[in-house]
C-alpha cells in the first residue's frame, strides 16, 4: 500500500469518523433539554423574534426561572436602532 493511499484512507476516517461523534452529543442534549420541558429550541425561539419584529439578533440566553421553568432571554437590534429584550417560554414558545 502506497503512502498516498494510506493517507487518503485516513483522512476519510477523520472525516466521516468526526461526524457521527459530533451527532451523538447534540442528540444527547435534545433528550436531556426535552426532559426538563423545552419544547422548542433557541434558534427556533430567535428566529420567531426575528420575524416578528425584523432586525438582528445580538445574543440568546437560555434562562431558569424561579419556578423551574425554561425561557429564552433574546436581545435583538431593531430596524429602527433600538435594542430589544424579548422573552420566549421554551416550553410553549410564548412570546414576552
Amino acid at each position: 500500500m502506497s503512502i498516498k493511499t494510506l493517507l487518503f484512507c485516513l483522512c476519510g476516517l477523520f472525516l466521516f469518523g468526526a461526524g457521527s461523534s459530533v451527532a451523538a452529543p447534540t442528540a444527547r442534549v435534545a433528550w436531556r433539554l426535552a426532559d426538563v420541558g423545552l419544547r422548542i429550541s433557541a434558534s427556533e425561539a430567535a428566529a420567531r423574534v426575528q420575524r416578528r419584529v425584523g432586525g438582528r439578533i445580538l445574543a440568546v440566553e437560555t434562562v431558569q426561572a424561579r419556578g423551574g421553568r425554561y425561557y429564552y432571554r433574546i436581545k435583538i437590534l431593531t430596524r429602527r436602532g433600538e435594542v430589544r429584550v424579548y422573552r420566549v417560554d421554551a416550553g410553549s414558545g410564548r412570546m414576552q
